[in-house]
Formats: structure tokens, sequence, C-alpha cells
């Protein structure tokens, strides 16, 4: 039996869930660096995401979004 991936389920509350408000956050840190992220909802919960370099929030990160060459169907 495979192992369950701990990232799959990290990353599951994003499926579904409505991206609501972006995220700046003027650098506070040492380093003073903005971070930036964004809020989603889903079933009455709410999630900050940050992107980050790491668990620890050791700088801004990088965030890769590629567009699908296929369409998304708006009905489901």
């Amino acid at each position: 039996m495979a192992k369950p991936d701990p990232m799959i389920r990290y990353l599951s509350p994003l499926v579904g869930a409505t991206i609501t408000t972006i995220i700046v956050e003027d650098g506070n840190d040492d380093m003073d660096e903005t971070h930036y992220g964004f809020i989603i909802e889903k079933e009455g919960k709410r999630y900050d995401c940050m992107i980050l370099s790491d668990e620890e929030g050791n700088g801004p990160g990088h965030l890769n979004i590629t567009a699908k060459k296929t369409k998304v169907n708006a009905n489901k």
C-alpha cells in the first residue's frame, strides 16, 4: 500500500475554493521584504495562503502559475 503524500493533504483545501483577496504584507522582517499571498474561502472556512521561500517564512518566494491549453467547463 502506497504511503499517503503529505503535500496532497496540505494542498487539498485549495480544491474547489475561491480566491477572495490578494494579500500584500510590507516588509516587517529583518530583510524588509514584501510578502505576497491570497485568501481563499471554502465551505465557510478561510485560509491565508502566503508565497514563502520555506515553511518558516524566511523571505518571499515564487508561485508558478501556468495557463492550461484546455477549456474549463463553467457548468461543473
